[in-house]
């Protein structure tokens, strides 16, 4: 039988009539019958011996230390609870092939000891029909259907393409080196970051910067090009300071390249130099010097344009939209665009009140798909890279997680979890805009849960400004009665975004009786 208790409770659970017993509660042993329970619907189990042809007569109470913590629940149906949010199964990633025939999603699930075991499917993007499972992840090559693996020989790693529609089997590489590698879309050969070690001294040191109390701060990171059809390394970044790559142009003739330095004297303390690199002809020109405000950047499909993701500051403020003395929000991300020939750069996002996240440039149709803050809500955008106009894409979630998008074909993947539901991942087709589920995680996570009812709500305060806000509902909830209401306002640079699973998850809340209304800042991102 199933007993809930939606404050903390304790208690007994008192059993007459059987000789030779044992009580679990959620599959757990307990002795004496002693109840400590944490908020949740709780399956209580007696297993009992008795000889053949006897009828014991069994008689069960649950005596609670207060009145009113426990209840008897026949419907079936749990309360969210803690282990519900914290264990169970979840997606955390989606890949595409450059031609878009085939999807891979990676699986988790987080057992009650706290462990993730991981599980990979290969979809058919056509059919949505799952093809295999794998204990490997799959990892495409940038410009074939195929995926690569790296296998460790006796000496060496080889790297292998495999078509998923055959299962034949290309070496690609041997003798390749260890440590993570960016691939060239031409295929023909990867960007290895590799690390030095710094130099280490004594129990007694002195610490060079704030950061020198890090581990690893006196590493530098460096990079090589390993070619596999000759097996040959060459490396590429010397020197004091760390570098990094961007990105690889699609034509695999250059690298976007980046150093950092530091000054601790000014605002900000560390800032960026970026490089690019003809592989070619190893000529090196410097594109952007002792930038502070800068995230991420990648080539556009014909190399001659770079879409940059940085905050209003960049580049002397020009994304700058807030009134003369205040200092922008320094997580309010934007796009710009450096033309590489003239190295001009113009704000393509900067009056748009979305907080970009992630971006991808598409080869397929020319357009740059993002991952966006939009108030309370992470969504999905296609953008024009002339005008800047942002194309709100109907994804069916609150909160997308990451998405992909095919180099070849009109194909994106993706997935994400809203304020009632939690992960389900998606294919769509970016000539029609349709999607459809490749896999609903939140209908196995939640099956037989009680959810309560929630959605956005925005007030206008008595300075005359919008308040952005959501709120959740207890399950049952009864218009006629009075609730408690917990007001979670995190004064912080971003907005509390609407998903279910996480922390601070309201339905959590909502679960133990209360209502819970997310009240999210002014001049917090998005």
């Amino acid at each position: 039988f199933f007993v809930e208790n939606r404050t903390y409770a304790t208690g007994k659970a008192v059993v007459k009539g059987l000789d030779k017993y044992s009580l679990f509660v959620d599959g757990k042993s307990v002795s004496g019958g002693k109840l400590s329970l944490e908020p949740a619907t709780h399956e209580i189990v007696i297993k009992f011996l008795q000889k053949q042809g006897d009828r014991d007569t069994v008689k069960v109470s649950v005596i609670s230390d207060k009145d009113g913590t426990m209840a008897l629940r026949e419907d079936g149906k749990r309360i969210y609870s803690l282990d519900i949010n914290t264990q169970g199964v979840g997606c955390s990633g989606v890949k595409v092939s450059a031609g878009g025939k085939y999807i891979s999603l990676a699986t988790n699930v987080i057992g009650e000891n706290g462990t993730t075991t991981y599980q990979y499917e290969l979809f058919d993007a056509q059919s949505g029909r799952r093809l295999m499972t794998s204990a490997q992840n799959f990892n495409w090559m940038p410009s074939s259907d195929r995926y690569y693996e790296t296998r460790k020989g006796v000496n060496s790693r080889t790297l292998v393409a495999i078509d998923p529609a055959t299962g034949k089997e290309d070496v690609i590489a041997l003798n390749l080196p260890d440590g993570y590698f960016t691939m060239s879309p031409t295929e023909d050969y990867a960007i290895f970051s590799e690390t030095q070690r710094g130099p280490k001294e004594g129990d007694v040191h002195q610490i060079l910067t704030p950061d020198d109390r890090q581990p690893g701060w006196r590493d530098r990171s460096y990079q090589t090009k390993f070619d596999f059809a000759t097996g040959m390394s060459q490396r590429l970044t010397y020197g004091f300071r760390n570098s990094w790559i961007y990105d690889i142009s699609a034509d695999g003739r250059y690298l976007l390249l980046s150093s950092d330095t530091t000054d601790l004297t000014r605002r900000p303390t560390s800032m960026r130099n970026v490089y690019l690199l003809d592989v070619k002809t190893m000529e090196l020109d410097t594109l952007i010097t002792n930038e502070g405000f800068l995230s991420d950047m990648s080539f556009s499909p014909d190399g001659k344009q770079i879409v940059i993701t940085a905050t209003p500051e960049f580049h002397g403020s020009i994304g700058k939209r807030v009134k003369e003395g205040q200092i922008p929000n320094g997580y309010d991300y934007h796009l710009y665009i450096m033309d590489i020939a003239s190295k001009d750069i113009r704000p393509l996002t900067a009056d748009a009140t979305q907080c970009v996240q992630s971006t991808v440039w598409n080869r397929y149709d020319g357009k740059i798909y993002a991952r966006a803050e939009d108030k309370d809500c992470i969504l999905l955008f296609r953008i024009d890279p002339k005008s800047g106009k942002m194309e709100r894409l109907d994804a069916g979630e609150d909160y997308i997680s990451s998405f992909a998008v095919a180099d070849n074909a009109p194909v994106m993947v993706y997935y994400g979890q809203s304020l009632l539901n939690s992960h389900r991942a998606y294919s769509m087709n970016l000539k029609n805009l349709k999607r459809k589920v490749l896999r609903d995680y939140s209908a196995e996570r939640l099956d037989g849960v009680s959810i309560g009812m929630g959605e956005g709500y925005e007030f206008t305060n008595r300075n005359g400004d919008l308040i952005n806000c959501f709120y959740v509902l207890p399950p049952e909830f009864d218009a006629s009665r009075k609730y408690p209401m917990i007001v979670h306002y995190y004064g912080g640079c971003s907005p509390t975004s609407r998903y279910l699973v996480g922390s601070y998850s309201p339905e959590l809340y909502a679960a133990q009786g209360y209502v819970f209304l997310v009240v999210n800042p002014s001049g917090a991102t998005g």
